[in-house]
Order: C-alpha cells, then structure tokens, then sequence
C-alpha cells in the first residue's frame, strides 16, 4: 500500500485497521480465525513534499545530518497474527543552509511500540504525530585559508613549548644528579 496524506500542522493520527469491517471481524472470529496479521514494512515515510530529494542533496553535503526519516526500512512482525502496532513521531522542521542555498526538510523522531490486541479488540497500525513548534537551523561554513595557517602555527608554537620544557627539565635534572654526586 503506499499514498500521500495531507496533514495540518496540528497534533493528529493516521491508523489503518479493520474496524470499518467489524462486523466481518466477529464472522471470522465466530469461525474460528482469530489472526488478523497486520505486519508489515515501511519503506518510505516522510513529511514532505518531495522529500527524498531534498534530503538526498542534505545527506551529501552535511556530515552531521542526523537521521532524516528513521521510519523508513522498517518492519514490525505481529504476534500470532493479533498485534496492534503504534508510533509516535514528533516532528521538527530543519533548515539546511550552504552557500545562500537553503533546504528545508520535516525531520522526526519515532518510537514505535507492538501490543497484543485483546482477544474481542481489532488489531491496528496508528501512526501518532506532534509538530514541534520550534525550528532546527543547520548551516554549513568552510573555514578560510587564514584561520588553517593560525591553527597550524599554534600547533607547531605548542609542540616547541612542550620541547623546551622537556629540555629544561632534562638539564635541570641532570645538573642536580651531577652536583650530588660530587
């Protein structure tokens, strides 16, 4: 199954189950069938508008892009076929930004829990969502030539101090050996 939900920037749910079919329900409970299997794999599963894109572009550029869609390969096997399975996302917008070039992606994390359903209970998949109210603003600057040549410097600058201490130390020590032994 796959498809496009428009959702308002409101807390809400998705869910998919067979409780329109409830009356279906209890005939195959009636004949004995109790598992209704609601397992299954998300392969894709985003908050945006051509997403994957964007976030492709994002993966390449930023090293710390975090998990985008931590959904997405996901597979929940039920319990002898009468599993209710629930996750809960919060979403957060995310700015990217390199060089004047912004994207702007719909980052969420997830935690995903997998009950059985009671025996008179109709198994579901609910997908919960919150919309942060907040924004994650990631920007990209390289650093110039000049701040590299300093950093080197106060390498190098550092590497002789400790030299010249160690070497102080060394004479040091050595003249008091030399001076108790005579």
């Amino acid at each position: 199954m796959h498809g496009t939900v428009e959702v308002n920037r409101i807390p809400g749910n998705i869910h998919f189950s067979f409780h329109k079919y409830e009356s279906v329900v209890f005939q195959l409970r009636g004949n004995g069938i109790y598992g209704l299997d609601l397992s299954h794999a998300i392969a894709n599963f985003h908050f945006d508008e051509g997403a994957s894109s964007r976030a492709a572009a994002v993966k390449k550029r930023f090293r710390d892009n975090s998990v985008l869609n931590p959904l997405e390969g996901t597979k929940m096997l039920g319990e002898d076929g009468n599993s209710t399975f629930v996750y809960y996302l919060n979403v957060i917008r995310t700015v990217y930004s390199d060089k004047g070039q912004n994207a702007t992606l719909n980052q969420y994390t997830a935690s995903k829990y997998r009950s059985k359903t009671q025996q008179e209970g109709i198994p579901a998949v609910f997908i919960r969502y919150d919309i942060a109210p907040i924004y994650v603003y990631y920007s990209f600057r390289g650093n110039s030539v000049l701040h590299f040549l300093v950093r080197i410097i106060a390498i190098v600058g550092g590497v002789i101090t400790v030299a010249g201490l160690v070497v102080t130390f060394m004479q040091s020590s050595a003249y008091q050996l030399t001076k108790s032994l005579h």
